[in-house]
């Protein structure tokens, strides 16, 4: 997608999500009756617990559809008003189907996003009245609307962000086995292969090098660079090693933002 249009596309979700958001309330403030100045405090608390719920619980997707399939997933932090939501994944231990897992584990926050999304619908279509004693659960719960499509429409289209890949794009490539997901799932192999208890040296010069060539400021050339680094230094090549691990810190410098380059950088991201 080009530039302009994934601007507008980012811009255009924020405004809709900030509409339903604003249309809520109203309905909200409109079904109070006598108390709507205290619901409105609870609705507003509510858009904060809800987008603080969706943006969690969607990387939590992730994190527990990966369970079932061999994948680790580490949460990592994002803006409030990120252009994707990100995560790092690592298999556990060698997979018998890396794409077959990849796909699982990375449906799974826009799986939960949905299930949010409709939650939301129920509790802004069902009238605070009916709720009796726990209208104020439909209060704080109402924002889930706005939130959650926020979330889900922003990762559902397939993009690449200055944030990184989105969960449509990263979906979309391993599906279509294209190049970069093709680097990715050599990424993964080694890292399963290593966490199997093998010694990097002993997965092969081939499993980091026969790879399709992608641009350098894709995140995972930038993580097959270093792991091409950790491997000539694991087998003793001083020469590779430092060629190596300097195109990586170039690479680290030129496309990796500051607030990225904390923690782990082995993990395969989305």
């Amino acid at each position: 997608m080009k530039y302009y249009l994934k601007q507008i596309y980012f811009y255009a979700v924020i405004v809709v999500a900030v509409a339903l958001a604003v249309f809520c309330g109203y309905l909200t403030y409109n079904q109070s009756a006598d108390y709507s100045n205290r619901n409105m405090i609870y609705y507003v608390l509510g858009v904060l617990i809800c987008w603080y719920m969706s943006l969690q619980m969607h990387e939590a997707g992730h994190k527990f559809f990966g369970l079932f399939c061999g994948i680790d997933v580490r949460m990592r932090a994002t803006r409030f008003f990120s252009s994707s939501i990100g995560c790092e994944i690592s298999p556990r231990y060698e997979l018998k189907d890396y794409r077959k897992s990849f796909l699982i584990t990375t449906s799974g926050g826009l799986a939960v996003n949905l299930v949010l999304l409709a939650a939301g619908i129920v509790f802004t279509c069902i009238p605070i009245a009916n709720f009796g004693n726990y209208y104020v659960l439909n209060v704080l719960l109402r924002p889930l609307l706005p939130t959650s499509l926020y979330i889900f429409c922003i990762n559902a289209v397939p993009c690449m962000y200055k944030d990184g890949r989105t969960d449509g794009l990263a979906m979309l490539e391993a599906i279509r086995r294209d190049d970069c997901y093709q680097v990715a799932e050599a990424i993964m192999k080694v890292q399963g292969f290593v966490n199997t208890g093998i010694e990097l040296r002993y997965v092969g010069e081939a499993s980091l090098m026969k790879v399709p060539q992608i641009q350098e400021d894709d995140p995972y050339f930038i993580i097959l660079t270093e792991l091409r680094a950790e491997y000539y230094k694991a087998i003793g090549n001083t020469k590779k090693h430092a060629f190596y691990q300097r195109r990586y810190e170039l690479l680290e410098q030129a496309y990796v933002p500051q607030r990225k380059r904390k923690g782990n950088k082995n993990n395969g991201r989305k």
